[in-house]
């Protein structure tokens, strides 16, 4: 009996834990070489298949990197299909959340350390809400940010 029970704790204790993002005060961004800990609000992560951790001072340089991961030599990744885990953090409770369930808020007046930028959020209402607050002009699910999306970001298109 005791043995259930310490094995379902370690069950329902494995299962609270969720990914974190983990950086130093001196870590920069992959895409844009800034200092992610200064701007904590915009920190993404993606880990690829082969267990290589890559930090993004924002979620439009996420996306430039998951678009585009053989610019990345270091990382190994080929296309995106290399890619396993991504994270980004919700911009209210600032924790950490699967990126490819995100809801993507763009066009809004907020803007990351790299400029124009996607407002992340885990829930739909919270993006909604931000985005009348802020005059976000669409919500995007993570698979529809296309690399088209993050050029004109970065105005070059």
């Amino acid at each position: 009996m005791l043995k259930r029970s310490i094995f379902g704790l370690l069950i329902i204790s494995t299962l609270g834990f969720s990914s974190q993002i983990i950086y130093s005060k001196d870590d920069l961004g992959v895409v844009r070489k800034i200092n992610i800990a200064k701007n904590p609000t915009w920190v993404a992560q993606i880990t690829t298949n082969k267990g290589k951790k890559a930090l993004f001072c924002s979620p439009k340089s996420m996306f430039e990197f998951y678009h585009r991961p053989q610019l990345f030599e270091e990382y190994e990744a080929m296309s995106s299909d290399d890619l396993d885990e991504i994270l980004v953090t919700d911009y209210n409770s600032l924790k950490p959340i699967n990126g490819r369930n995100a809801y993507y808020v763009y066009g809004s007046s907020k803007t990351s350390p790299s400029g124009d930028d996607l407002v992340v959020f885990e829930k739909e209402m919270d993006a909604k809400n931000f985005a009348s607050k802020y005059n976000g002009k669409r919500i995007f699910r993570f698979s529809k940010v296309s690399f088209a999306l993050i050029e004109l970001l970065n105005g070059d298109i």
